[in-house]
Formats: structure tokens, sequence, C-alpha cells
């Protein structure tokens, strides 16, 4: 899982993300990450554990 990543794309930029190649797409993350508050940046992190708690995952790995 990329819990940096959680709900970042939405149905109206799945489009643009579809049509960028890997570059653009790290790019236009690293903008959006950007302008991301820590509080935003905390409820999608949690929304993401919360989600896999509920289809049943039992455990994750994390790499720093």
């Amino acid at each position: 899982m990329h819990a940096d990543r959680a709900f970042t794309i939405t149905t109206d930029s799945f489009d643009i993300y579809q049509k960028q190649t890997l570059i653009e797409k790290w790019d236009t993350l690293d903008r959006l990450k950007s302008s991301m508050s820590e509080d935003d940046y905390y409820r999608h992190f949690s929304m993401a554990v919360e989600r896999m708690i509920e289809q049943g995952c039992n455990s994750s790995r994390v790499i720093c």
C-alpha cells in the first residue's frame, strides 16, 4: 500500500492520470501532496488503513 497516495485520485482526475507518463504522475502527485495540510495527509492515511481493516487485512509492511 502507498498510504501517502491514498485517496489522491478522484473521478475528476482519473482521466488526467491515465494520459500522463509515469514522471508526470509523480510530479502531479508531488504538487498535490505539497498542497495538503498535515491534517489532510493524516486523514487520508487513516482512511486507507481503516479501509484495509474493513476488507480483512490483518498485516501490512512499512518501508522507511
